[in-house]
């Protein structure tokens, strides 16, 4: 035997971690629609709200395979739109992180409103 028995009840829950819905998976069907669809935008605009320093751009420290995860896309296919961003200096991707740079462009090429 190898030492005292753990009585039930012992062990400490994981805490649970709520995603917002915005960042939930999607079915698969769904997902490629949703990355050229503004999906990635609104995932970045929903994280970029949370990590806003107050100075007009927000440093997200998050993949592509992360962003894709939560989107329902393919890292390929995040990256595509992430690169169009990029050239149209909405964002900057860089290892590890998504920056922000215009989150006003950002909700007019999602398609959300309130800029």
């Amino acid at each position: 035997m190898s030492g005292p028995a753990r009585p039930i009840g012992s062990f400490r829950a994981m805490p649970t971690i709520k995603v917002p819905p915005v960042l939930r998976p999607q079915t698969e069907g769904e997902a490629e629609i949703a990355v050229d669809g503004g999906t990635v935008g609104d995932a970045l605009l929903e994280l970029a709200d949370r990590y806003d320093d107050g100075s007009g751009t927000a440093v997200i420290p998050l993949t592509q395979e992360n962003l894709a995860h939560f989107v329902g896309g393919t890292r390929p296919s995040v990256n595509q739109v992430l690169q169009r961003l990029a050239a149209l200096k909405i964002v900057r991707v860089g290892r590890g992180q998504i920056t922000v740079l215009d989150p006003a462009a950002l909700r007019r090429k999602s398609g959300v409103a309130g800029s």
